[in-house]
């Protein structure tokens, strides 16, 4: 018959093979419960680890992926962080340029031009603009990039401390507390508005900008960056030459640079080293698992970048206070902040990697991260001449190696 009542023995699966274990399974991982059904307990204990490790496999990709872009070479400000439970919330439903336009005050045009840049990356890979699954847990990284049509500059009649000018080039002592580049928080009032009005350019247009090869995508005038809390110097290129010659010579490691510190305690292992060595600390750098806005040592094979420091001790306040030479070999974001405080010596003020006690006991003078870049040489980008450039120590580190009493062999 073909007729559609039950079969001999009641089987009601109409005679597929398995199909009766296919139910019985099914039965085993739901449980009724309030009148609705549900996953049963065991199997949510065995999901979650599962859940657990795809999230954490992705974070370490994210910060894989944000690692190969976390040097100091290149001026645009960055931002990584990790999609947590409220802002996982606030993006259910909006795409990823409303989502980043919300968060960080900028105009929707604005990221919709970063994201067709390459410039906005989640969980390691580019996302269109129309992107509306951002979830809890995912990494989102950001390159604020000058995009002059969305993000138009004006310039600002900022001082600057110009140590040396050209036709290709400038140097520039940067004071603490001004901002390299436009970001978050600081879309005006950087050194790039100052540059501006210094070099009486209406618009970021008037600067030079390269037409190929490897920075192409980059705007040109600043061609590296510091911390807004660092003081120092700081390279702004005038022509497309200048900024491509430049910025390939700080990528193959050509730019030579020389910080000082005002660090928190002191190490034998800086003492006793001659000018132009010093204690070599070779840890590698990565974002930190805990806090996407930290940096951290992390093993290469979990996802670390190789970093190198060259560290001596120029003079010392008993065991207080110690003023460092550090020769960064590698060019690794808060890469000195970071292998001081690995070293239980951090900078004197430093609010992220710094030590409570001395920031608090010192707080009166060092307001800000104590670590200047005294020190620079590199060749010309047109006449091939090695250039070197000093910056004087500002007040506040002056102060602080007022207290102190030259190292042996520093006198």
């Amino acid at each position: 018959s073909r007729g559609g009542g039950r079969r001999p023995g009641g089987d009601s699966s109409g005679g597929r093979p398995g199909a009766a274990l296919t139910v019985a399974f099914a039965v085993m991982l739901t449980r009724q419960r309030g009148g609705k059904q549900e996953e049963a307990p065991w199997l949510r204990a065995f999901k979650t680890p599962i859940k657990r490790q795809r999230v954490e496999e992705r974070r370490r990709h994210a910060a894989d992926v944000a690692a190969d872009e976390d040097d100091e070479a290149g001026p645009e400000e960055r931002r990584v962080f990790e999609i947590d439970e409220e802002m996982a919330a606030n993006a259910a439903g909006k795409r990823l340029d409303v989502f980043l336009c919300d968060r960080f005050e900028q105009s929707r045009n604005y990221f919709e031009a970063l994201i067709k840049k390459g410039a906005v990356k989640v969980n390691g890979g580019l996302r269109k603009k129309s992107f509306r699954k951002l979830k809890q847990g995912d990494v989102v990284s950001v390159r604020f990039l000058i995009d002059e049509k969305t993000l138009p500059l004006e310039p600002e009649a900022i001082p600057l401390e110009v140590l040396y000018e050209d036709e290709d080039l400038m140097v520039i002592n940067k004071p603490a507390g001004l901002i390299v580049h436009p970001a978050p928080g600081h879309w005006t009032g950087t050194l790039v508005n100052a540059v501006m009005h210094h070099l009486g350019a209406s618009s970021t247009d008037s600067l030079p900008q390269p037409s190929s090869g490897a920075f192409a995508s980059h705007r040109a005038g600043v061609v590296h960056r510091l911390d807004i809390g660092t003081t120092g110097l700081i390279v702004v290129t005038k022509t497309a030459r200048a900024f491509t010659s430049i910025s390939e010579a700080f990528a193959r490691r050509e730019v030579h640079k020389l910080y000082l510190a005002v660090a928190a305690g002191s190490r034998q292992v800086y003492r006793g080293h001659p000018p132009g060595s010093g204690h070599v600390i070779d840890w590698a750098i990565g974002r930190s698992s805990d806090d996407g806005k930290k940096m951290a040592i992390v093993e290469e094979a979990a996802g670390g970048r190789a970093s190198l420091s060259m560290v001596r001790t120029i003079a010392e306040e008993d065991t207080t206070t110690t003023l460092l030479e550090v020769r960064p070999r590698t060019g690794r974001t808060h890469q000195i902040r970071v292998h001081l405080a690995a070293m239980k010596t951090p900078v004197l003020g430093d609010p992220t990697y710094g030590g409570e006690c001395r920031n608090r006991q010192f707080r009166s003078i060092a307001q800000r991260p104590l670590l200047h870049a005294h020190w620079l040489s590199f060749k010309h980008p047109r006449t091939g001449q090695q250039m070197e450039f000093r910056a004087p120590l500002p007040e506040d580190m002056r102060v602080m190696v007022r207290r102190m009493e030259p190292a042996r062999g520093e006198e």
